[in-house]
C-alpha cells in the first residue's frame, strides 16, 4: 500500500479493525438502546450508496418487548405452516421454530427493518448497503447485531405491515436486531477469497 500516507494507514487499520471485528451476535442483555444511538446509526445508514440518488430507504425501530415476542411467535407459525405446506427447510431452522422457548430475535431489545418505499431494479440493494453501514456502525458503537432473514415474509405480510404503520406500496427488504452482546463469539472461517477474472496491463 505504498500510495497511502501514514495518517491514511492509520485510517484504513482502524477501519479494518471494525469489518474483522463484527460478528452477528445472538446472545444479549435486556439493556435497552437509546434513542441517541439508534439515531446515530439510521443516519449511518443512510449514508450509503444508493442508485441514481434515489434514497428508497425508510426504517421501522421496535424496543416493545410484548410486541417482539408476539412477532417471534408469528414468524414461527408461518414457518411451521409454509414446512406443512411442502416448502423444505434446514433441519437447524425446523429444530428451532419447533423449539417453544425459542425466540426469533434472540431476545435483543431492538429490532430496526429496513424498507425500501418503492420499488425498482436497484432497491433492494440500496437497502443491503445500508444495512451493511448500520451493522458496521452498531460494531463501532460496541453493540451487537445479526440480520433476521427467517422474519422477512410475516413482516410483509398485511396484518404486520398495518400494526406496524408500513404503507401498502412499502416492502421490508432486511431486518436487524441490535443490542449489548451478552458474550463476543470468536470469527467464523470465511472460505478463500476467489477471483474469477483480473483483467490489467500490469498483470500481463
Amino acid at each position: 500500500m505504498n500510495n497511502l500516507s501514514l495518517h491514511s494507514e492509520d485510517t484504513l487499520r482502524e477501519f479494518m479493525s471494525v469489518i474483522y471485528g463484527r460478528r452477528s451476535i445472538r446472545n444479549y442483555t435486556p439493556e435497552i438502546i437509546d434513542s441517541e444511538l439508534i439515531e446515530l446509526l439510521l443516519n449511518a445508514a443512510i449514508q450509503a450508496p444508493t442508485a441514481m440518488h434515489e434514497e428508497p430507504c425508510a426504517f421501522v425501530i421496535i424496543q416493545d418487548t410484548q410486541i417482539l415476542k408476539i412477532l417471534s411467535e408469528d414468524i414461527k407459525k408461518n414457518i411451521r405452516k409454509q414446512m406443512v405446506s411442502g416448502n423444505s427447510s434446514s433441519e437447524h431452522i425446523v429444530q428451532l421454530v419447533e423449539d417453544d422457548d425459542f425466540n426469533v430475535f434472540y431476545n435483543a431489545s431492538t429490532l430496526i427493518l429496513i424498507c425500501s418505499q418503492f420499488s425498482n431494479k436497484f432497491t433492494s440493494a440500496d437497502c443491503w448497503l445500508a444495512t451493511e453501514n448500520l451493522l458496521l456502525t452498531a460494531s463501532a458503537s460496541q453493540l451487537g447485531g445479526c440480520v433476521i432473514g427467517l422474519s422477512i415474509d410475516t413482516v410483509n405480510t398485511k396484518k404486520w405491515k398495518d400494526i406496524l404503520n408500513i404503507p401498502t406500496g412499502a416492502e421490508v427488504i432486511s431486518s436487524v436486531i441490535l443490542g449489548i452482546p451478552k458474550e463476543t463469539p470468536p470469527a467464523s472461517p470465511r472460505k478463500q477469497m476467489k477471483i474469477l477474472s483480473w483483467k490489467s496491463l500490469a498483470l500481463n
